[in-house]
């Protein structure tokens, strides 16, 4: 909610509560002179008999109370006014002093690390993993490529299936051969994740080196990036890495 938001909201109160105020505290017709005229004929009639004589004046005889005036109080308009009036200044207050706090923290926060290096740190360690079923180790394989399309390629594939995603990735705008070669790494790990198909120790290497490859083709290019700096920041190479 921002500050002009609040505002905004202010002015509609005080303006709700002017009209409301404006209607209910007019003032009913004072026809207190009627009554009191009223009441002392009756009075007279009362006292005197159709013959002449005089009795004694009833005293049982109530006045009528003047009207009652239902109009809103003033003072209780200008507390309400006054206690609305605090109320939207503390949150104005406070949600200004969130969005400061916000802002500084994420001047303050260190920036994010980029998906190439935050995929390829993951295969390394999926590669330096001991005694792992084919099944785990293709389903790690799958999460950590669709986390690096996510990331690289602004998509969604972590809820799509395999189905699903094939069509997303031949609209990638990479190397035709890297799709193709992507579609057929997953199609190809379906049955090994579901069906408990074993795909063994040297597919398990390969696919882990085509991943790194097609990680490392298709990242983001930084412009201050050199050949030097491109092999620091790419992460550790999977080729050299123990048998998984």
């Amino acid at each position: 909610m921002k500050l002009r938001n609040v505002l905004n909201v202010l002015f509609a109160g005080f303006f709700l509560v002017f009209l409301s105020s404006s209607v209910y505290s007019v003032d009913m017709p004072d026809d207190s002179g009627v009554n009191n005229g009223l009441n002392q004929s009756i009075k007279q009639e009362d006292t005197t008999l159709r013959d002449g004589s005089d009795v004694e004046e009833l005293t049982d005889i109530i006045d009528i109370k003047p009207p009652v005036n239902y109009g809103w109080n003033a003072r209780w308009i200008l507390f309400l006014l006054l206690a609305l009036t605090v109320i939207l200044l503390a949150v104005a207050v406070l949600l200004f002093w969130k969005k400061r706090n916000r802002s500084k923290t994420g001047e303050t926060s260190a920036p994010a690390e980029p998906e190439d290096v935050t995929a390829l740190s993951a295969l390394f360690e999926l590669a330096a993993a001991d005694n792992i079923q084919d099944r785990v180790f293709y389903f790690r394989l799958s999460a950590i490529i669709r986390a690096y399309l996510d990331g690289r390629f602004g998509l969604d594939t972590m809820e799509k299936t395999t189905e699903e995603l094939l069509p997303v990735i031949k609209k990638l705008q990479i190397d035709v051969e890297c799709r193709s070669n992507l579609a057929e790494l997953l199609l190809a790990a379906e049955p090994v994740k579901f069906a408990s198909v074993q795909a063994g120790q040297e597919r398990r290497i390969q696919d882990l080196e085509f991943v790194e490859s097609f990680i490392k083709i298709t990242r983001r290019i930084v412009k201050n990036e050199t050949d030097s700096a491109g092999s620091s920041t790419t992460g550790p190479s999977t080729t050299g890495s123990k048998n998984v």
